[in-house]
């Protein structure tokens, strides 16, 4: 649901990925984000 709301507060083009994260660790808990810029 919030990649939609966030989608929907960007331009009709598709957005340029400007970051992208994600991570493992030991505990098997996985963490990750995604930064998305306007073109």
């Amino acid at each position: 649901v919030m990649w939609l709301i966030a989608r929907g507060a960007m331009s009709d083009s598709p957005p340029k990925v400007a970051h992208r994260f994600y991570h493992v660790p030991a505990s098997n808990t996985a963490v990750g984000h995604l930064i998305l810029e306007n073109t």
